[in-house]
């Protein structure tokens, strides 16, 4: 993992989780999601997020209710540079009933597109995370 992100959502825990482990309605928090098509139920099941002008099939490696944590790995796609990508979100309570995220992911740093992927992830998970605020209806 090369990316790491931290964030705090002022909203229960349990709502953003609720979010987050949806995973089969990832539409749900991300406005930039067309369609979501999802190949079985639980570790294991893959979904294809569909974008305007792109696509990613996504196989949901771990998903943990008691410690709050979702792994991903991106396994195909119409970007190639993607490809190959693992993520993991989680959270934990915070205080005042907010929540605090961690979205930590990365290719195999030795591949030749990884800075540039880092760097892209950088602000495309700063957006989601400002989005998934706007979805559990928290103001910072």
């Amino acid at each position: 993992m090369t990316v790491s992100i931290n964030a705090t959502i002022a909203a229960p825990l349990d709502d953003v989780w609720a979010m987050i482990s949806d995973f089969p309605n990832l539409r749900r928090w991300h406005p930039l999601v067309e369609r979501c098509d999802t190949e079985g139920t639980g570790e294991g099941a893959v979904r294809t997020v569909h974008f305007a002008d792109s696509w990613a099939a996504e196989r949901l490696e771990r998903l943990d209710n008691d410690q709050h944590i979702l792994h991903y790995a991106v396994i195909d796609g119409s970007n190639p540079s993607a490809i190959g990508l693992h993520g993991a979100i989680s959270l934990i309570a915070a205080q005042d009933g907010a929540t605090e995220l961690a979205w930590t992911s990365g290719v195999d740093p030795a591949r030749p597109d990884a800075k540039a992927l880092d760097d892209y992830l950088e602000h495309y998970y700063r957006d989601r995370i400002e989005h998934l605020r706007a979805a559990v209806g928290a103001t910072g």
